[in-house]
């Protein structure tokens, strides 16, 4: 069985959906070919290794592919997963539509309402931390839950 490819996206340069792709990656042992993009292109920084390495998860810097890319280049996913906050975000609702509109007839679109680490509005260090760890943790649940779903929808082992 081939793996399910499953391609996370949010808003801005990515760093929400390249934390999934490694968490997906890591947790679903060959299982799931995880991808990640971003809606802008650019560098993402440094605090994401950090963040990551508390999980003992490595991450890489590399320069996302934008999804306008990926969709140019027809790119095919079982899954598109879109992290976005509504609350925080103001083009969550064109990032959502533009996202269903490339990949609903193809491809099964899941919602997360993950907040963008540039939300955050914490000044002091250790509760800015704190609040990157929280986004962190709640994408590591999110992807959990997924797999744990398609592992039943699947019967793949656990």
């Amino acid at each position: 069985m081939s793996p399910i490819r499953i391609l996370f996206v949010c808003t801005y340069l990515g760093g929400r959906s390249r934390i999934a792709e490694a968490f997906a990656n890591h947790y679903g042992k060959g299982l799931i070919d995880a991808h990640c993009s971003g809606f802008e292109e650019g560098t993402l920084g440094q605090g994401l290794v950090k963040l990551m390495a508390e999980k003992q998860i490595e991450i890489h810097l590399d320069a996302l592919k934008t999804i306008f890319k990926r969709t140019r280049d027809k790119e095919k996913f079982d899954y598109v997963v879109t992290l976005c906050h509504a609350q925080t975000t103001e083009q969550c609702d064109v990032f959502l539509n533009c996202v269903a509109g490339m990949y609903s007839r193809k491809s099964k679109v899941i919602g997360w309402d993950i907040p963008a680490f540039n939300a955050i509005k914490a000044t002091n260090p250790e509760e800015r931390w704190q609040s990157m760890q929280e986004i962190r943790n709640a994408i590591e649940n999110e992807v959990l839950q997924l797999i744990e779903t398609l592992n039943t929808q699947s019967n793949l082992p656990s």
